[in-house]
């Protein structure tokens, strides 16, 4: 499956995408290599995780969230 996630605790909103762009750079290569995309999924506002995923096209990224809407 070669599928490896990173999860991500955002202190603070300033620092999310620096946080969240980091992980998504450390996943890429592996990413390429085995054909995925990655995927950002958001679990709450704090919590994310980033993930090489099959189901993403080679080369992108796609963003999800499962939040409730409110």
């Amino acid at each position: 499956m070669n599928t490896m996630k990173i999860t991500v605790s955002v202190p603070h909103a300033a620092v999310r995408d620096s946080l969240l762009n980091d992980a998504e750079d450390s996943l890429r290569p592996h990413a390429l290599a085995v054909g995925h995309g990655i995927l950002v999924t958001r679990h709450s506002p704090t919590q994310y995780s980033v993930a090489t995923s099959a189901a993403v096209p080679v080369g992108e990224t796609h963003e999800t969230c499962l939040l409730e809407p409110a």
